[in-house]
């Protein structure tokens, strides 16, 4: 595992702004500057009380949808745990969090890609990085 880099990837995310929230059938994918964040698995975000403001639901049960409420707002922290199981949580500027926890059924659950610092793949129990 390649965890300089890795570390330089998350760390490079402060500072970003979520420009944009896209919701598509099977996943979720977040712009901030030159990197998005596809999540496909299963993610959660709470507000600054650690109430839930919304969370994974496939999409024909949904009848509501406020991961929106993080765009325009910056990266103020990023954290993750390098070990399984892996998470990745964003904590924003207004004090919200969004987590992704990886499952260990082998899809992927979230992807993490920069064509400046790379690609951080998380699928299951494995965690890669690749550079561009």
């Amino acid at each position: 595992m390649d965890n300089e880099n890795i570390d330089l990837q998350i760390n490079s995310l402060v500072g970003y702004q979520v420009t944009q929230v896209t919701i598509e059938p099977f996943s979720v994918q977040l712009l901030m500057d030159d990197t998005y964040l596809h999540i496909k698995g299963n993610w959660v975000l709470l507000n600054a009380n650690g109430e839930v403001i919304d969370r994974f639901i496939p999409l024909e049960q949904r009848t509501e949808f406020d991961l929106w409420r993080i765009a325009g707002q910056m990266v103020k922290s990023v954290e993750l745990i390098n070990r399984p199981p892996y998470s990745l949580t964003i904590r924003l500027e207004n004090d919200s969090q969004l987590s992704m926890l990886a499952n260990s059924d082998g899809y992927e659950d979230w992807l993490l890609s920069s064509d400046k610092q790379g690609k951080l793949r998380c699928r299951g129990g494995t965690l890669t990085f690749s550079r561009v």
